[in-house]
């Protein structure tokens, strides 16, 4: 949605008046929107902005909420609020209408005229508080699955609505917390406490044992994939060898002849790589992606 900001009309001639322009959601929609400010008018009390801003709602529920507006004092250093909020419908403008025009009273014999249009836009990544439908749905299912698994482990019987959802959290700490989540998980799932769990969340080094986990075109087995990190990491010296830094600076220069941005986290990220991908069509390429990894979750078998 857009608006435009115009012009305030019958402002006491002392205000360096500025507009405040924000978002409010009804409940349960409660969202917090940042607030967007236009520039302050030096003893102005007719100032004419003509400034455009936008905000991205995600009103897939049908609900817009209302534009709030307000008028402030940039008098006396930090703002002074010289009216109370304002609200303006969203949900009275149609989707891809041209701008219209709205006059919104202030009190104190004051108003601003406001342009306003909503229309639809096309973003790189999903915004929203909600999660997404694809996850609500694994979610629904993991939950029956989980609920079973808990049922056994108390020897007692245990409703999806009401089993807890549990969560399996790693931190970060380099090799030292990628070992240490390989035997967590391996543990928990040789008691089989991990068929409980709807969510692992990881850090840094957490994440390299769980990105290598779900990295491959079969099902996940944490047998062979601490295996598998056993073996690199018993490779670390030969990959810290001075030798191979003509590798790292070849493969860097290359991304900055790309025209990528380079930090020296670049050449951290070339020593991981050479550890845990030495051969990187070990995998198919589409498996060592996030969106290659789904199929693992989408069928609720694992958190």
């Amino acid at each position: 949605s857009y608006w435009r900001v115009f012009t305030s009309l019958g402002l006491d001639r002392t205000l360096d008046p500025y507009i405040q322009l924000a978002v409010s959601r009804p409940a349960p929609h409660f969202e917090d929107f940042a607030k967007e400010l236009t520039t302050a008018k030096d003893d102005e009390p007719n100032p004419q902005w003509d400034e455009e801003f936008s905000f991205v709602i995600d009103a897939n529920d049908g609900i817009r909420g209302d534009l709030l507006v307000a008028v402030w004092d940039d008098n006396f250093g930090p703002g002074t609020r010289y009216s109370d909020n304002c609200a303006v419908n969203l949900n009275r403008f149609k989707l891809g209408a041209p701008y219209r025009r709205e006059k919104i009273e202030l009190g104190r014999k004051a108003s601003i005229e406001i342009s306003i249009r909503i229309r639809r836009m096309k973003l790189d990544i999903r915004l929203g508080h909600k999660l997404h439908t694809a996850e609500t749905r694994t979610i629904k299912k993991r939950r029956k699955k989980c609920a079973q698994c808990i049922g056994r482990l108390l020897d007692r019987k245990v409703s999806a609505i009401k089993a807890p959802v549990v969560s399996v959290v790693g931190s970060g700490g380099g090799f030292r917390a990628m070992t240490g989540m390989c035997g967590a998980v391996q543990a928990l799932w040789e008691t089989a406490v991990l068929d409980c769990c709807t969510y692992v969340s990881t850090l840094s080094g957490s994440t390299w044992y769980i990105s290598n986990l779900f990295t491959t075109d079969r099902s996940p087995d944490v047998y062979k994939c601490g295996a598998f990190l056993k073996e690199r990491v018993a490779e670390m010296e030969r990959v810290l060898r001075i030798t191979r830094a003509d590798d790292y600076i070849a493969e860097i220069y290359q991304r900055y002849l790309d025209g990528l941005h380079i930090t020296l986290v670049d050449l951290w990220e070339c020593y991981l790589s050479s550890i845990f991908e030495p051969d990187k069509k070990r995998e198919k390429e589409s498996a060592r992606k996030i969106s290659g990894q789904r199929p693992h979750v989408e069928t609720a078998d694992f958190p």
